[in-house]
């Protein structure tokens, strides 16, 4: 491990042994790429390398700089400590694609909505393949059905792996408290959810908007093909809501969660599991969850 300083050693020790118990111990490394030729020329482009097995995880530019694992996980070690609940003994976290994107979770206080019980996490995610900035956000799983949501905190800025990432992302995690008002503000419209009936406009226009942002970057010249996956995304749709209905009543929180049913457990089926949550977290499951966000937000405000 390089040399990376936190003030506070009892959080130094708590941030290594969760890279330990989620296999995230190891740096990366820049290095310049060259020709193959006997002048062996840079190019002007850097591998990043994991530096414990020297695995390959992205070309990048000269201004792009690696954020290390450990600043990623004492941030967040960091940011929790200041919730009066939170345990860092159930923490999860882990890596994408061999390195990479890694991610660490940490539990804080449950809230009711509904008929459900809503476990809430502190999520930080990094990528060491460009895909994505630095970034906290919040993240709610129904218990119930076991649906996933995350939201990016609203009043943070994701942080760009620049030569100052280490230090804005060390302020995003002192800045916790604001960024919790916002989560509590989400929970708070999740329980308004749960009190606005759904009339059957409202699931149509539900589904119409997801089928149609499902298949806007879809290639397929088979009109048959494309009206086909429609028409089974619409029937997989209607069953998620019904389901989610007969859970939590026919309001606006079933059908949020009709929707995230869809995504977490339908959408991608067959799929292993580091795609599903790349897909909830940064991909095509979380493009959906927020058109059904947006759609249930604009829904309530008209009530």
């Amino acid at each position: 491990m390089e040399n990376h300083v936190i003030k506070n050693e009892e959080l130094l020790n708590r941030a290594l042994d969760l890279m330990n118990n989620h296999s995230l111990n190891w740096d990366v490394e820049k290095l310049p790429l060259c020709t193959q030729d006997e002048n062996s020329t840079p190019t002007g482009s850097f591998g990043i390398f994991r530096k414990d097995n020297k695995q390959w995880l992205s070309t990048q530019g000269k201004n792009y700089v690696p954020l290390q694992n450990f600043d990623l996980i004492s941030s967040a070690v960091i940011a929790s400590a200041t919730i009066k609940d939170f345990n860092i003994d159930q923490a999860k976290g882990g890596m994408l694609k061999q390195g990479r994107k890694v991610y660490i979770q940490i539990p804080i206080e449950d809230e009711e909505i509904g008929n459900s019980k809503v476990k809430r996490w502190i999520t930080a995610l990094n990528s060491h393949d460009g895909s994505s900035c630095v970034a906290f956000g919040s993240q709610q799983t129904v218990v119930i059905c076991e649906n996933t949501f995350y939201k990016a905190y609203r009043n943070l800025n994701h942080v760009r792996h620049y030569l100052n990432a280490k230090e804005k992302l060390f302020a995003m995690a002192e800045d916790l408290q604001k960024s919790l008002q916002e989560d509590a503000l989400l929970i708070e419209e999740f329980k308004r959810w749960s009190d606005i009936k759904v009339e059957p406009h409202h699931i149509e226009q539900m589904v119409k908007a997801m089928v149609s942002v499902a298949n806007e970057t879809q290639q397929d010249d088979d009109a048959l093909s494309v009206s086909t996956r429609k028409k089974n995304q619409i029937i997989s749709l209607n069953k998620a809501i019904q389901l989610e209905f007969s859970l939590e009543g026919e309001n606006l929180w079933g059908l949020f969660n009709g929707a995230t049913r869809y995504t977490n457990h339908i959408m991608n089926r067959g799929k292993g599991d580091a795609e599903r949550k790349e897909s909830l977290m940064i991909g095509g499951g979380a493009k959906l969850n927020q058109v059904a966000f947006n759609k249930v937000s604009l829904i309530a405000n008209q009530n």
